[in-house]
């Protein structure tokens, strides 16, 4: 897919779920909230996806897998919370 094309489809995306930039300011307005409780908000995310025996399944166990998973989950909610929503976003 080309650059054209990729931005129509991210275009295209945005209107179908009517974000606006109002949207935008608000989502980065819970930056500071969320971002003091980041820890806590991740270490709950997966002590509950782990109390599913499907979710389980797909963890193995691995020492690092949890701690890999909860950087790159910690990466996301800082680009979701940056503000930033261009295209490359």
């Amino acid at each position: 897919m080309n650059q054209e094309n990729r931005s129509e489809r991210y275009r295209e995306m945005k209107r179908y779920v009517g974000w606006t930039p109002a949207d935008a300011r608000r989502v980065e307005a819970l930056q500071p909230l969320a971002m003091r409780r980041v820890d806590e908000i991740i270490d709950d995310f997966y002590d509950q996806i782990q109390r599913h025996d499907g979710t389980r399944r797909i963890l193995t166990g691995e020492p690092d897998q949890i701690e890999r998973l909860k950087s790159t989950l910690r990466r996301w909610l800082e680009e979701l919370l940056g503000g930033r929503y261009e295209q490359s976003y």
